[in-house]
Order: structure tokens, then sequence, then C-alpha cells
């Protein structure tokens, strides 16, 4: 019983470190778009120009590996 306990619990703590990850992740894009915003309203910017950074900037958050190669590698053998 204990051993199920601890099992849990480090599941539970991984899975919310995890998750966490993930929404710092979210944070950081939302803040990249609210100053691509803000440029493009003070500079007028191109809107061919400011779809293309936007999406740049939401390909980078979506294929950034790095939380998910650390959390692997925090994983018991």
């Amino acid at each position: 019983m204990l051993i199920g306990v601890s099992a849990f619990s480090f599941a539970t703590g991984s899975l919310s470190s995890l998750m966490n990850s993930l929404d710092t992740v979210s944070a950081k894009m939302k803040k990249k778009v609210q100053i691509l915003d803000n440029i493009k309203k003070q500079y007028q910017i191109n809107p061919l120009l400011y779809e293309k950074i936007q999406q740049a900037i939401k390909f980078e958050a979506e294929n950034d590996k790095s939380d998910i190669i650390k959390f692997i590698k925090e994983l018991p053998n």
C-alpha cells in the first residue's frame, strides 16, 4: 500500500509539473503576441508581416520540446 501511495504521489507531482510547464509556455506565447499587437498598432506594420510573425510565434511555442525532454530525464529508470 505504501508503494502505491508513493507511486501515485510521484505521478501526480510529475503531471502537475508538466502542466505547470505547459501553462508557462502558453503565458510566454500570449505575452509575445501582445507585444506584437502593440508593435502593429504603434508602427502600423503590414498585415501580412504581422500574420507571418504571429504564425512563427505560435509554431515556436507548439514545437518547443525542451520541457518534454526535461520531464523524461526526471523520470526514474
